[in-house]
């Protein structure tokens, strides 16, 4: 979203509109991040949270002049015009579902759904409800990635006909509901590999994908059953209906020498593009533009993208709580995860 717009939702001397009051539901590291980006945007008003985690909770509210909400059911009977949603994958869907029954809007991150059946259904909710649904794919906001986009749209690149995207960590996550199947949903590939298969649709959303072929592993060996088993590295090639190959490949607890490699590479027949992480970082990223050997910088950190898909839907509630329908793009996402996982 333009800042412009952003402006405008925020109101000016001219133009003065309402401020969305929000309610959180999970205030993990993610849930934090988003909360402070729509605080200093000041396009919304967070006023309620409610946490599993009581003692946590009780004190950040504290902190944050918070109401603490003791269960979801009391924090949507809350005057709130819409939820962030940062829990467990899992439970996404049934949370999804309850806020959108309410008449609530929705921010939730990645998955809607573990399945696409999932997802369907509560995109299906939000049309039926004519709520305002949206998914934290943060990854689009990156000044380097819509630099990327903006010359692939343009033919600098001229036919893109190769893709490859990364995605490993050095570490594993301190919350064991990460390896639960009934709470996360899948491994590696549902908590990284979502975000690149998203980017790929993103860039290229015409492409249909009638050609996968995949491995899950765990430990060094091949899961046998992607819905009781966590996969902790995954490797696919997905074939476009263009002659568009993709591969992509992410993993958890690697032996990488840095805390991240996240690094995406486009191969055209005019140019190519490159957008890494910087020195093993989560946040900082350079982006380049390629012709032969030469070599044009498009981007540099500092780059605050982390919360701004939050603040672009907190404008658009704050100008009309309705059924966008950019969302159902998700599902085309959801329907390449269900075959890879073989589901």
């Amino acid at each position: 979203m333009d800042q412009a717009v952003i402006e405008k939702q925020q109101g000016t001397e001219e133009t003065k509109t309402r401020i969305p009051k929000l309610g959180f539901l999970g205030v993990d590291w993610i849930g934090k991040n988003r909360m402070q980006a729509l605080r200093e945007s000041k396009v919304a008003t967070v006023v309620s949270l409610c946490d599993p985690y009581a003692e946590n909770a009780a004190q950040f509210c504290k902190d944050n002049n918070l109401r603490n909400v003791l269960s979801y059911e009391a924090l949507l009977e809350e005057d709130i015009d819409g939820v962030v949603i940062a829990t467990p994958n899992a439970l996404h869907k049934k949370q999804i579902l309850q806020a959108l029954s309410k008449g609530k809007a929705v921010f939730c991150q990645k998955p809607l759904g573990i399945t696409t059946a999932d997802t369907l259904e509560v995109i299906s909710m939000a049309q039926q409800n004519n709520c305002l649904l949206m998914t934290d794919f943060s990854y689009r906001n990156t000044h380097g990635l819509q630099k990327i986009k903006t010359l692939i749209d343009a033919n600098e690149l001229g036919q893109v006909f190769a893709v490859h995207l990364t995605f490993h960590t050095a570490h594993l996550s301190d919350k064991p509901w990460y390896y639960d199947p009934q709470f996360s949903g899948g491994g590696c590939l549902t908590d990284l590999g979502v975000h690149l298969i998203d980017i790929m649709f993103w860039i290229f959303p015409s492409i249909e994908i009638p050609e996968i072929a995949g491995t899950l592993s765990k430990e060094g060996q091949p899961i046998t059953d992607a819905n009781q088993q966590i996969e902790d590295y995954a490797v696919c090639h997905l074939t476009a209906n263009n002659g568009l190959v993709t591969q992509l490949s992410c993993s958890w607890n690697t032996h990488i020498g840095k805390d991240a490699i996240i690094e995406f590479n486009f191969f055209g027949t005019k140019g190519g593009a490159t957008f890494r992480n910087v020195n093993g970082s989560y946040y900082d990223f350079k982006s380049e533009f390629y012709k032969g050997t030469r070599r044009q910088v498009l981007s540099l950190p500092p780059d605050e993208w982390g919360g701004k898909a939050a603040v672009q839907w907190a404008a658009l509630l704050a100008n009309k709580n309705e059924y966008r329908p950019e969302v159902e793009a998700c599902l085309k996402t959801s329907k390449i995860m269900d075959r890879i996982y073989k589901r």
